[in-house]
């Protein structure tokens, strides 16, 4: 008897023992390096246990024959179980199925688990749409409309709801620079991005003001392995634009360093090569970026980051010839944006985690006027001082948030503040100043069986719009393995940018006046979508298919004046309705695939109590794939086919309507990649809007910066290219 005790003494010290063994874990990719900051998790006596690989890939767990979950953004997810020692290997994610996202949540999660519907584009559709800035990746994006400026640059609206509301975000910072209400998306480039989230409807809990119709979230890349990398790049079109850069980094044991260059530059285009003034106005743009990542503890990393921006835009006039001299006005418009930031990330024992993200944004547009001598080539700044102008924008921010598990609901707390100033000989009284400060909380958590819900609440306050509640609610239903149905409604709210408010900007192309009396914007969403998944015979089929209503309350918009011919200024609508939906299906064969999709917005405005009928606007997409792997080739084709465009806005006069018509076009690229050198170097060619599409018929008489006009910018022609990517 005294023998079976102590055999059960020794038995239960011993698997005791055994539970509290160390185990060390390594984590490679499938080329054998290994990858930093892996999160590995997994619970012991329902208590969380949470770990970072370090840059050598390495962790040490507490415990030992545990099943964890190990996943870092860019790879898949992967589950085991791990022993004394253990390796783990992370496949890439190289499709759009199964993958991890970030945006909104409190920590990273597989697309299908997330309540919310997220949208990913991975690097592998940056590179199959060979696509170096943010304009080209969503060019071919369903339910989204590009708009041209000569001026100012690019602009998007996302599921009917107009850039204003669409808040771009670089690794979770928000961009600032609005020209417009628009964040020019050809200042954006694509040298180092990892992958881009993109979340359609109100994201006003968690991101404030300016998300009321969605994010862009554009994440870039991290350090992997150690010692040396690099990367460089070069795409090239005939039509004169040279685009190159490239990044070197170093990979220490417990820092790394990175430091990037690049130079993008387009020569214009016009009708006739040998025309002075261009339609698309020439531009050379550099941007360059350093960051530095310190592991300060096991559980925890600081990540310092610091880039530039700086862009020359060209605006050549008609020469003036007279029997005694030629000369032209030139202008020249120059926008620089400085962005520093720091990011701490920590995970405690019992699996909180804390988020602090901080920066400070300074951004300035000049545009100077020129006299230019054609004969004597001599140019001089005119005198009157209207046509010299500066404006600059600073902000600084701070985001904060902290997530755990709690009462079986993953909980996050944050808080979120935000100081804008704007300076310039534009802006009313020289000088004005704004500030926000927020608290928000969501919380995740299981209904019943395989009903999820995730509710928002945010309470922030504005030193001069008030302090607005703003709620939210979502749901997701797995109906059995192969459909998720989603749905919420979401309050969205977005205060007047400081130009929208405070700034004049007048010039020979321009005549926008802000409005310091504006209200602030405020909506309510609500949103419906399924997800649905076959193997059908060795072919892969996944459908989303998703409805949404928005309706805005005071929504702004750029106005036409009647009083003052081509003189436009901001004014809050009574109220803004879309009603839409947008289907896609995709179909994966071996090597193929085919992705078909269909988006349908119609717009209803409403004034004066009044209303006007809903007026639809319709699109089409289609990507071809086909793989080669044995040569390591893939041809990727895109075509998108944009409906006409109708609506009708009330002038200034809140009595008179101009109906704004643009004509039905189609897009086309083709791009063919080859791989070499055990995938080190790849090389693409292929052809941008092969349908050589330039002007569409339009009537817009809203628009200060087309008057009138009978054409709207889309292309400049058909265009071929090569692409080069290369890493060492």
């Amino acid at each position: 008897m005294h023998l079976l005790r102590a055999l059960i003494l020794t038995f239960s010290v011993t698997a005791c023992f055994a539970q509290r063994q160390a185990v060390s874990v390594l984590v490679e990719g499938t080329d054998g390096k290994p990858i930093n900051d892996v999160c590995i998790k997994y619970s012991m006596a329902e208590k969380p246990y949470v770990y970072l690989t370090d840059f050598a890939g390495k962790v040490v767990l507490k415990h030992d024959s545990v099943s964890i979950t190990a996943y870092k953004l860019g790879y898949q997810m992967a589950n085991m179980i791990v022993f004394s020692v253990s390796k783990i290997v992370l496949m890439e994610e190289k499709t759009e199925l199964n993958q991890t996202v970030i945006t909104g949540n409190n920590e990273a999660k597989s697309k299908e688990k997330n309540i919310q519907q997220i949208q990913v584009f991975g690097a592998e559709r940056i590179r199959q749409l060979a696509a170096p800035t943010l304009k080209e990746v969503l060019s071919q994006q369903l339910n989204t409309r590009l708009g041209n400026d000569p001026f100012l640059g690019s602009s998007i609206s996302m599921a009917g709801v107009g850039g204003s509301n669409i808040k771009i975000l670089l690794d979770g910072i928000p961009m600032i620079g609005r020209e417009n209400g628009n964040i020019d998306l050809s200042q954006v480039n694509m040298a180092n991005v990892l992958r881009i989230e993109i979340v359609e409807g109100p994201m006003s809990v968690i991101f404030g003001t300016d998300a009321l119709g969605g994010v862009i979230n554009i994440i870039t890349k991290g350090s992997n392995g150690r010692g040396w990398k690099g990367q460089i790049n070069g795409y090239i079109e005939q039509k004169d634009k040279w685009n190159f850069d490239e990044r070197i980094g170093y990979t220490g044991k417990k820092f790394s360093y990175s430091a990037s260059l690049g130079r993008y530059f387009f020569g214009g285009f016009a009708a006739t090569e040998t025309d002075r003034v261009k339609l698309w106005k020439p531009k050379t743009q550099w941007f360059g970026d350093q960051q530095l990542y310190i592991k300060t503890g096991k559980r925890s990393y600081l990540r310092l980051n610091s880039s530039g921006y700086d862009e020359k835009l060209s605006n050549k006039g008609v020469v003036i010839i007279t029997p005694e001299e030629a000369y032209a006005f030139d202008q020249y418009y120059f926008t620089r944006r400085w962005v520093h930031s720091a990011f701490f990330e920590k995970i405690y024992n019992k699996g909180g985690k804390l988020n602090i993200v901080a920066s400070y944004q300074d951004y300035s547009r000049t545009r100077n006027t020129y006299r230019k001598d054609m004969v004597a080539l001599q140019q001089l700044l005119t005198t009157s001082p209207d046509d010299q102008d500066t404006n600059r924008f600073k902000n600084g921010m701070s985001r904060g948030t902290y997530s755990l598990k709690k009462w079986n609901a993953n909980m996050q707390v944050g808080y979120d503040f935000s100081a804008d100033m704007s300076t310039g000989g534009r802006i009313f009284s020289g000088s004005q100043r704004m500030m926000n400060a927020a608290l928000f909380h969501t919380a995740d958590f299981r209904i019943y069986k395989k009903l999820y819900a995730r509710t928002g609440l945010r309470a922030s306050w504005n030193n001069r719009f008030g302090s607005p509640v703003t709620p939210s609610l979502h749901f997701k239903y797995d109906i059995g393995s192969t459909v998720i149905l989603r749905g919420g409604y979401a309050r969205g709210f977005r205060t007047p940018g400081m130009k929208e408010l405070y700034l004049d900007f007048v010039d020979v192309n321009h005549q926008v006046f802000g409005n310091k009396n504006l209200k602030a914007e405020k909506s309510d969403n609500l949103n419906i979508s399924i997800n649905w998944k076959k193997m059908l015979k060795g072919i892969k089929l996944e459908l989303n298919s998703s409805a949404y209503f928005n309706n805005m309350k005071d929504k702004i918009s750029l106005l036409a004046d009647s009083k003052n011919s081509g003189s436009y200024s901001y004014f809050n609508f009574d109220r803004f309705q879309v009603l839409g939906s947008a289907t896609e299906v995709s179909f994966k064969w071996k090597e193929y695939s085919f992705v078909p999709g269909y988006a349908v917005n119609a717009f209803r405005n409403f004034y004066l109590g009044g209303s006007e009928k809903y007026s639809p606007n319709q699109e089409w997409t289609m990507k071809l794939g086909k793989s080669f792997k044995k040569a390591k080739t893939e041809l990727s084709i895109f075509y998108k086919h944009t409906g006409s465009y109708t609506f009708y806005q009330l002038n200034e006069d809140q009595k008179t309507y101009f109906k704004n018509t643009m004509t039905a076009f189609d897009w086309l690229d083709i791009n063919l990649g080859k791989f070499f050198w055990k995938k080190k170097i790849y090389i693409a060619v292929g052809g941008k809007n092969l349908l050589g599409i330039t002007n569409v018929t339009a009537n817009l008489y809203n628009g200060p910066h087309t008057g009138g006009s009978s054409a709207a910018l889309v292309g400049y022609g058909r265009v071929f290219y090569v692409n080069l990517i290369s890493n060492f």
